[in-house]
């Protein structure tokens, strides 16, 4: 009786290896035991889905990480490309712009220049041209004065170009003997800034003159001068504006031929041309 109360009471402990083990424990024990293992082999095998799509999506990734720089790769070695064609036309459009403003510069110069010649051309052409044209005795060839006598001598000039000549000046003088070349080479032309309204046609044969005369002589000397024994010189300068607004100036000599009327040009050359007379300046008013 006492045994088996023993057993019932014992009933519920397994030994194993002489170790006391409670039965009705170790069922539950070995159950969750096993839940236990089934969740950890479900965690690793989730785990390893999990892993394996990170893996998936990291290779996917980096596939279309280095798809998107090949690509940008080749859309920048495009936009480079029209990038270098775009400056190489730019740079052949300046250059051709720049050819091209030369040449308008070209051309606007050789217009300028042929305008400019045309211009002098034309004015040369049409423009007035006042010279002598005849030196003669005045007749009387006597110009007497209240502070003695004096011998004349007459300037005829003309304008033989296609347009009037504006404020024609004569300025003439007249010498004789030895005194004649430095009375020449000593004429000062007077400063002209300004004509004045006068106007001389171009009408030849309607020619202008002026009267020269000597300084005062004796009536032996003056004589002389009127038979031709003593060349009278006449000298001076005509000043004048064409209707363009230039300055113009014909410088003149004439020597009686020794006994003779006929008047010819001075043996002094260019004379009124050297380089050292006073001349007209369009800066001095």
């Amino acid at each position: 009786m006492s045994d088996t109360s023993e057993k019932a009471k014992l009933g519920n402990i397994v030994f194993e290896d002489g170790i006391p083990i409670l039965a009705a424990k170790l069922g539950e024990v070995q159950r969750k035991q096993a839940e236990a293992e089934d969740r950890d082999r479900q965690y690793k095998a989730d785990q390893l889905t999990l892993n394996r799509r990170l893996v998936y999506a990291t290779v996917a990734l980096v596939i279309a990480t280095v798809a998107l720089g090949t690509f940008q790769i080749w859309y920048m070695h495009r936009q480079w490309k029209l990038t270098s064609a775009s400056l190489s036309q730019i740079g052949d459009q300046i250059w051709a712009a720049k050819d091209a403003a030369n040449a308008a510069q070209d051309a606007a110069e050789t217009a300028r220049t042929t305008l400019e010649r045309s211009s002098t051309s034309f004015k040369q052409e049409t423009r007035a041209y006042v010279s002598p044209t005849n030196a003669l005795m005045s007749s009387p060839p006597t110009c007497p004065d209240n502070l003695g006598l004096h011998i004349c001598a007459d300037i005829h000039y003309a304008n033989s170009g296609k347009t009037p000549a504006v404020g024609v000046r004569c300025y003439r003088y007249a010498s004789f003997g030895d005194r004649s070349e430095a009375d020449i080479k000593a004429l000062e032309v007077p400063l002209y800034a300004k004509p004045d309204g006068s106007l001389l046609g171009n009408v030849p044969e309607r020619d202008q003159f002026g009267t020269a005369f000597t300084r005062i002589v004796d009536q032996t000397t003056g004589q002389k001068l009127i038979d031709g024994d003593i060349p009278i010189v006449i000298y001076g300068v005509i000043q004048y504006f064409d209707i363009f607004g230039d300055y113009h100036e014909t410088g003149f000599c004439y020597e009686r031929v020794h006994r003779s009327t006929a008047f010819i040009s001075c043996t002094y050359g260019t004379w009124f041309e050297r380089e050292n007379r006073p001349t007209y300046i369009h800066d001095k008013k």
